[in-house]
């Protein structure tokens, strides 16, 4: 069985590390097999609803949204996507503000 060490926190709200709860898991009453992390390439993909949705003005195969992606405040996002739609809920990776280029 896999379990997700983030979906045992929302169940079972405790402060241990995955190791911690690991060793303790195999000490108490199962053995845990394999402890997998999370690839460094997808740390900072969250699960993001779609508030708003409209046609990018300038294009006819992009949207422009605005998304909730849990940090307080909508975030504006162009996507290509051809079935994006509002209150549906999507993978999403905030990027880092860019400068242009000089």
């Amino acid at each position: 069985m896999n379990a997700s060490y983030e979906w045992l926190r929302a169940f079972v709200p405790f402060s241990l590390s995955p190791t911690e709860l690991r060793d303790m898991l195999t000490s108490r009453c199962a053995t845990v097999d394999d402890l997998v992390s999370l690839r460094d390439d997808l740390r900072d993909v969250v699960i993001a609803r779609v508030v708003e949705a409209a046609r990018h003005p300038n294009s006819d195969h992009l949207w422009v949204t605005k998304v909730d992606a849990g940090g307080g405040i909508l975030v504006d996002v162009v996507c290509g996507a051809a079935n994006v739609s509002v209150d549906a809920l999507y993978p999403s990776r905030p990027s880092a503000p860019r400068s242009p280029a000089a």
